[in-house]
């Protein structure tokens, strides 16, 4: 069999011709171990190679099938004449180096106690019991079921020194960074890797600036526009801007969820630099992100305050915020004393969009005819309607003089 041709001349040239010519000859023979109960024998190739030096079972509960061991001796003798290999001691603890130059796609690193991960990145069961808690590496010369489930059958460790000597066409050295979705960071390695191997992993100290923003915007996206610091004032910015965008797309960005996804590159990358996770994200400022995207600058900063300004200036003096949460009825809640002496609605967009007034009552309780009455509590009749509407309409100079026992929030005599 090549595989094992190759063995052999690969195990000479490392000094373990004789080892070599034994493993070849093993691995062409049924199993020499046989257990004493129904168990499994355990897939240590070392545990053959023993027997087959000592012709004694190398564990107790298991049994040396002698016609097994005289057939592979007689078959490594013929090997050993054939490559001209000098007889010498068999060396068990060799045989995870010796079944890598034979199988070399089948080499493994253990990911789980029960499970291995091959070269291929295909997984098999190999568990940790039948070896030593340092083994990390193996050669698998046996794999038997299924594809989806394969059990490494027989198996022998080796170090990771032997990898780097014997494989180095192989191995690979690659600079990984990615989104580490549990840490809510970036993760930067150094990975030196064999296949799907690992065979060193450090921190990357100082990766590629624009690879890092590609990663941290990839975890972004992932997490979803909601994640973002959204503070009080940022929200309220992009409640304006989705008002603006509502009235002329053509010139105001969109702001809904889908679209700050789609572009968060533009407005969100230029202030992810040195930044690589969700915790210094959070000490970002949104606000300035969105106003830096405005393409037309400050003269459109200044066109934003000019056409949804974030307050009005009542007759009291006091600066009312403007509830651009609804970008086709942008509202305001004030209280009703605080309009007298305006004549007419507030406006914005230059004047040509009326804003929804809420009016509350000097307790601050929003008046909600015509449903309930927030002063007396009753159903608010069509008067209360009436009286309210009328109010609105007529409060330049007028006075009102509550009482609470009438159903309205704004029931009383006007002076």
């Amino acid at each position: 069999m090549p595989r094992l041709g190759h063995l052999v001349l690969r195990g000479k040239e490392a000094g373990h011709g004789s080892t070599a010519c034994a493993l070849a000859a093993l691995l062409t023979e049924r199993d020499l171990l046989r257990p004493a109960d129904s168990t499994p024998a355990p897939p240590d190739l070392r545990l053959r190679l023993e027997a087959l030096m000592t012709g004694r079972a190398p564990l107790p509960g298991l049994v040396p099938d002698s016609g097994a061991l005289h057939r592979v001796r007689e078959a490594a003798a013929v090997l050993q004449n054939r490559a001209d290999v000098p007889h010498s001691t068999i060396e068990p603890d060799t045989a995870g180096l010796l079944a890598a130059l034979a199988y070399p796609d089948r080499l493994a690193q253990r990911e789980t106690p029960e499970r291995v991960r091959l070269v291929t990145g295909q997984r098999a069961l190999l568990p940790a019991e039948h070896f030593s808690q340092e083994a990390v590496f193996f050669a698998v010369a046996h794999l038997d079921g299924n594809a989806n489930a394969p059990r490494a059958v027989l198996a022998a460790p080796l170090d990771r020194a032997e990898l780097e000597q014997h494989f180095p066409e192989l191995i690979t050295n690659t600079e990984e960074v990615r989104w580490d979705e549990a840490a809510e960071r970036v993760a930067a390695r150094r990975l030196r890797r064999l296949g799907a191997l690992t065979l060193s992993d450090q921190p990357l100290s100082q990766p590629d600036p624009a690879t890092v923003e590609e990663a941290l915007l990839h975890g972004l996206r992932r997490q979803g526009i909601a994640r973002l610091p959204w503070t009080d004032e940022a929200q309220h910015l992009r409640e304006r801007l989705a008002f603006l965008h509502h009235l002329n797309p053509a010139e105001w960005s969109d702001m809904s969820d889908a679209a700050l996804i789609l572009h968060l590159s533009e407005w969100l990358g230029p202030f992810l630099t040195g930044v690589r996770s969700i915790a210094e994200v959070n000490r970002l400022d949104l606000s300035e992100a969105l106003l830096s995207w405005l393409p037309g600058g400050w003269s459109q900063r200044q066109e934003l305050d000019r056409l949804a300004p974030s307050h009005v200036v009542v007759p009291t003096g006091s600066r009312i915020r403007i509830n651009y949460a609804d970008s086709a009825a942008p509202a305001l809640a004030v209280r009703l004393q605080e309009v007298f002496g305006l004549l007419d609605t507030p406006r914005v967009a230059g004047g040509k969009f009326r804003l929804r007034c809420t009016c509350f009552h000097p307790a601050t309780d929003p008046c909600r005819s015509p449903g309930i009455c927030a002063l007396s509590g009753r159903q608010a009749t069509s008067r209360c309607v009436r009286i309210c509407g009328a109010v609105i309409r007529n409060i330049t100079g007028r006075t009102i003089h509550w009482k609470r026992s009438l159903c309205g929030a704004l029931a009383g005599k006007m002076a």
